[in-house]
């Protein structure tokens, strides 16, 4: 129901029907819902595998990143996003703290593809054990440069990203909290 919303203001404002600040009110509007709908499922307490998202900076079409990242979260797995405004710098930091298992970069416009590919390299230099994904338009049409620099998939296609990305194995066992081991020991 949201991504048609969101694909439909885009296309509006390549026609030039409505006005950019309309379609990134559309699309702010969009991560707002997804944010509060992700808030109301029950999520499992145990994760299975970590999975970061991240956008090269400049990108403004992520939307479709937080959409898959809340749907990951409803399947148990711990889910990270960089942020949308943050430096190649900020985003090496932030990957070495969260410890991906795999890493989901968007790239929706062609003038972020130099900067994402540097990123990806970088990734790839920092996590050498982390899987590397790229979605959107942009990365599907620079796909041989994505897998060159060490992505294993490139799609345009955020149902087929999140199926990559459910079905891969973390690198570290899952691990029950203290808060539910004790609510599971029984005493005697």
């Amino acid at each position: 129901m949201l991504r048609p919303a969101l694909e439909l203001a885009e296309s509006e404002q390549q026609l030039d029907h409505v006005s950019a600040e309309i379609a990134d009110y559309v699309a702010n509007s969009v991560r707002q819902l997804s944010e509060q709908l992700g808030e109301r499922f029950i999520r499992p307490r145990i994760a299975r595998a970590r999975v970061l998202g991240i956008c090269p900076p400049g990108e403004r079409r992520y939307v479709g990143l937080l959409l898959v990242l809340e749907l990951l979260r409803l399947d148990g797995i711990a889910a990270g996003f960089s942020g949308d405004s943050a430096t190649n710098d900020e985003i090496r930091s932030y990957a070495r703290r969260f410890a991906p298992d795999q890493i989901c970069l968007i790239v929706t416009g062609e003038e972020t593809v130099p900067g994402a590919i540097e990123i990806v390299r970088a990734m790839r230099a920092d996590l050498p054990g982390v899987s590397l994904v790229a979605m959107g338009t942009a990365a599907q049409a620079s796909r041989t440069d994505f897998v060159e620099a060490g992505c294993a998939y490139v799609s345009a296609d955020p149902a087929f990203i999140r199926r990559v990305l459910r079905v891969a194995r973390p690198r570290r066992p899952a691990t029950v909290s203290s808060a539910d081991s004790d609510a599971n020991t029984r005493k005697v």
